[in-house]
């Protein structure tokens, strides 16, 4: 019967394995953590690849390649329809087209012509409430951590809030009151731009 041994390992080589083990040891102080982060880990290699989109030749074409980095190179459009398409009025539709490809341009549009705070706080509940319904979808091919990761600080409690809407158990005055205090409280559309 064969027996199998373990290679010989330098002293060297064995100083490197412990000062790696060292490291992930701060991170991992755990087996359970470990093997948390391990299934976390193969859980991220379920989600779908992402795309990438090779443009070449845009010598001073900025406006063209800005809407196409704005639009997600097309595919954005189609997902806005197959979401929204039946639920917005067309008017609405555009208008939601419009804040998802130049939200700077739109916002700084609706300072100007929106000044009822009443219907400046309607049109942002409305479209904000558009705006997290588009964004949990987008995040479901990420994980929750890189998902936090892009909110702005100041507002990623909040943030956080609104995404995890539909699954929490809270009632309508909960988060009908997260919508009217952040869209009431003079926050800028550009805080998440």
């Amino acid at each position: 019967m064969e027996s199998k041994t373990q290679p010989y390992l330098e002293p060297k080589d064995h100083e490197h394995e412990l000062a790696l083990l060292k490291n992930l040891g701060r991170d991992f102080p755990n087996v359970d953590a470990a093997m948390a982060q391990i299934a976390r880990l193969r859980a991220l290699l379920t989600l779908p690849k992402g795309t990438i989109h090779v443009i070449s030749d845009i010598h001073g074409e900025d406006k063209k390649l800005r809407h196409v980095i704005n639009n997600a190179s097309g595919t954005l459009r189609p997902l806005v329809e197959r979401l929204f398409k039946d639920k917005l009025q067309p008017a609405q539709f555009q208008e939601f087209l419009k804040f998802l490809f130049y939200p700077a341009e739109m916002a700084e549009q609706l300072e100007q012509t929106l000044t009822d705070p009443a219907a400046m706080t309607d049109f942002a509940q409305r479209t904000l409430r558009d705006l997290f319904i588009l964004v949990r979808h987008l995040a479901s091919r990420y994980s929750l951590a890189r998902v936090m990761s892009v909110f702005p600080v100041e507002y990623k409690d909040l943030l956080a809030e609104l995404l995890n809407e539909p699954t929490t158990e809270r009632n309508e005055d909960f988060m009908g009151r997260s919508w009217r205090n952040w869209s009431g409280a003079g926050a800028s559309f550009t805080c998440c731009i």
